[in-house]
């Protein structure tokens, strides 16, 4: 088992991902959460429902290939959400469009329910 932070005391970015993605979908004092709020996320890596988020990390350093130094760990399908298999590494670049184009798709998606409650 791999240890949260790296020799020189910083928290490793495996980790500190699975840290900020719970602050995302559940913390509502978070910047994005309403991108985020009621995304299934996987029980055994969250520490309020007795996961742990270590045993996370050590499912994304035995699953996933090595993380880019420009990496970022991507939600694959949205609607599944962060579970083990939903998840892969991605360049910052490329991150950055998949996040509009879910925030354009979530957007329509609600556009489409406020206009389907007025007809």
């Amino acid at each position: 088992m791999r240890r949260s932070k790296l020799r020189n005391g910083k928290t490793r970015p495996e980790y500190k991902t699975i840290q900020d993605h719970l602050g995302l979908i559940f913390n509502k004092n978070y910047k994005r959460h309403k991108d985020y709020k009621n995304m299934p996320f996987y029980d055994k890596w969250n520490p309020k429902m007795g996961g742990s988020i270590l045993a996370g990390m050590n499912w994304i350093f035995a699953n996933l290939p090595k993380r880019q130094q420009d990496g970022h760990l991507h939600i694959i399908d949205k609607k599944i959400g962060f579970m083990p298999g939903n998840l892969t590494w991605i360049p910052n670049g490329r991150h950055k469009r998949e996040e509009l184009l879910n925030k354009v798709l979530l957007e329509n998606s609600r556009l489409k329910k406020k206009l389907e409650q007025c007809v």
